[in-house]
């Protein structure tokens, strides 16, 4: 579990240098993402199980929305190598549907739009837990699809190893063909 926190660690720091940025370039912005939202404990647990589209929105909408004097747009913070299918979903119909601009600030420092973002294919076989893997359209890793004895297995070989996975069907980062742009981009005078 100390992995875990880790990386909820590295996300807090990563959060926190996107908001200096924020303030220090004097950009307006709304912290949007539902963790920032006044809520009941049991709200809070709900939304997190819920898996009905409204639920999905919500849990999955992007941690800050930035305010220019003529447009918006929004920004999700993430300090994986990773992304969750439905969260990747959630942001590109909020783009492609709605017509929303939608950016991604990622471990590498960097901004992409959600349009831009690449996958790196994936393997069938697990790394770490060593078994198959579900594979959606060669690039979303697909765990909870498994039988239970085999999800056991895959969830109890990252445990031994010291490393975390939430289950959830999620595909890697294609850092090198993913166009990136500097987060200079984000000064009101260059957007």
């Amino acid at each position: 579990m100390g992995n875990f926190k880790d990386r909820i660690n590295k996300a807090l720091i990563l959060q926190e240098e996107v908001i200096k940025f924020l303030d220090d370039n004097k950009i307006e912005y709304i912290l949007s993402g539902y963790e920032y939202l006044k809520n009941t404990l049991n709200a809070r647990n709900l939304i997190t199980n819920n898996n009905d589209k409204t639920s999905l929105f919500i849990r999955h909408y992007p941690d800050i929305s930035l305010i220019y004097k003529n447009k918006s747009c929004l920004l999700e913070i993430k300090n994986s190598s990773g992304i969750e299918k439905y969260c990747y979903e959630n942001y590109l119909s909020l783009s492609n549907d709605l017509d929303i601009a939608v950016f991604l600030y990622l471990k590498n420092h960097k901004i992409c739009d959600i349009k831009d973002l690449k996958f790196t294919p994936m393997s069938i076989i697990d790394p770490i837990a060593k078994i198959e893997i579900p594979i959606i359209d060669g690039v979303w890793k697909n765990p909870r699809s498994m039988s239970d004895d085999n999800y056991y297995l895959y969830i109890s070989a990252y445990k031994a190893r010291k490393k975390y996975t939430s289950g959830c069907t999620f595909a890697f980062i294609d850092f090198n063909n993913t166009y990136f742009y500097d987060r200079n981009v984000l000064i009101p005078k260059t957007i």
